[in-house]
């Protein structure tokens, strides 16, 4: 049964850390820890009743855990595990960021990611196809992802 316990613990570890890490590794791992802790326990031929109150538990300690990790993301209270990785991410769309001009850091088609002031946005190009090191226009933004079109210069005079 302890088993079954440090499963599910470190499935909902994997799941909440998912939420602030790219690439859907630790979601995956998470996913499949809490399946794991639950088949410990059938296997362990545990009371019938006992069983269906772990996995009604389990699942509520996951709604828990996807609660909090969203409440953290909103309230901007992100702390990445990857900041010296080049393309850590903020993940909150800034309204304050439309209209500003960025560099492509990675081939965008139609995703992948920018650069602003130094830090680095997941975004999605309504343009066509980007290459790295390109000028690009923030023109708007959803949820994590900030909206990009290719920069042109305005020729007014």
């Amino acid at each position: 049964m302890a088993l079954g316990i440090v499963f599910l613990a470190l499935g909902l570890i994997f799941i909440y850390l998912e939420f602030f890490m790219p690439y859907s590794v630790m979601a995956m791992g998470g996913i499949i820890l809490m399946f794991a802790s639950l088949a410990v326990l059938f296997l362990q031929k545990v009371d019938v009743w006992f069983f269906i109150g772990f996995s009604i538990i389990a699942l509520l300690l996951l709604l828990f855990v996807i609660q909090v990790a969203f409440w953290k993301i909103k309230k901007g209270r992100i702390n990445l595990f990857f900041k010296n990785n080049q393309y850590s991410e903020e993940q909150i769309y800034n309204e304050q960021l439309v209209g500003r001009q960025a560099i492509a850091a990675t081939d965008i088609s139609p995703s992948g990611k920018i650069l602003i002031d130094g830090r680095y946005f997941s975004a999605f190009s309504h343009g066509g196809e980007i290459k790295k090191g390109k000028a690009v226009e923030v023109i708007g933004g959803e949820e994590t992802h900030l909206i990009i079109s290719p920069f042109t210069p305005n020729m007014e005079s």
